[in-house]
């Protein structure tokens, strides 16, 4: 392995820095120190990166501003977002709910994960159901699947009357709001009502109606990224077992433990102020 300098100039190295592939490497750095450093210490190692690549950021490229602004290269201004999430996540995230034996496999996978799943995994991708355009899933000009807009990860946009597809890159979540319509539920799952129905074990087939087959276009589209593992899709509602497990991806959101995507970012503000006063 060797290393070479491919630029002087600071400014050009935050210019063309890679979003993902930072992500993958801060990612697999995390997984490989879990082996000798605790939980709390690997997350603190994270927000630490995320503040040092900020401040120098800020000192080598930004120092004209303003001392009370928090600065944010544009190729790396989605960082702290990923960065909070990545603390989060199943991998590294605190509490029992997250078996040793689930962990342990987490990391094994995410130290061999592509830099095209992993941003997925650590900022798992949300879409709404319910008003899926009719080229969903077609390939576009390039060749690439046609996909929907994706939503922020807060319960804030998770409608009682909507239907939403959760894509972590390992797992494809299918939440149902109480409030779901009985045409969709009978046009995608076959259900009339979801009232005393185990959700375990319902399975989402492509059946001849225009909803059901952009939903399953959708899913294949997604799997089509993931060539190297079949997703399985897990139907989930309001209450549901499971339903933790899928909350817990919610990462924009307070958790008990953390801090809220508006939180972290006063938190970097106030890390990277204490590094320049």
């Amino acid at each position: 392995t060797l290393g070479f300098q491919v630029t002087s100039s600071m400014a050009s190295l935050f210019r063309y820095a890679d979003l993902d592939a930072l992500t993958n490497i801060l990612m697999r750095q995390a997984a490989l120190a879990t082996a000798k450093q605790t939980l709390h210490q690997v997350r603190e190692a994270v927000v630490t990166a995320t503040v040092s690549i900020l401040y120098t950021y800020r000192k080598m490229c930004a120092s004209s501003t303003a001392a009370g602004q928090l600065i944010l290269p544009e190729s790396l201004k989605l960082l702290p977002l990923y960065a909070l999430s990545l603390t989060k996540n199943a991998l590294l995230r605190a509490g029992t709910d997250v078996r040793a034996d689930e962990r342990v496999a987490l990391i094994a996978m995410a130290c061999r994960m592509p830099v095209a799943s992993s941003v997925a995994f650590v900022y798992p991708r949300l879409f709404a159901l319910d008003d899926l355009a009719d080229d969903v899933g077609m390939p576009d000009a390039s060749g690439a699947p046609t996909l929907p807009p994706t939503l922020p990860l807060s319960i804030e946009k998770l409608e009682s009357d909507g239907a939403f597809l959760l894509d972590d890159s390992v797992s494809l979540f299918l939440w149902l709001g109480r409030g779901v319509t009985q045409d969709f539920l009978e046009a995608v799952l076959q259900v009339r009502s979801m009232d005393g129905v185990d959700c375990s074990r319902l399975r989402l087939y492509p059946v001849d109606n225009s909803l059901s087959i952009r939903v399953n276009r959708l899913v294949s589209a997604v799997r089509s990224q993931r060539p190297h593992l079949l997703q399985s899709v897990r139907v989930l509602v309001a209450k549901d077992p499971f339903e933790g497990r899928f909350l817990s991806m919610l990462t924009d959101d307070r958790a008990q433990a953390s801090m809220s995507y508006v939180e972290f970012l006063c938190h970097i503000h106030r890390q990277i102020q204490s590094k320049t006063s």
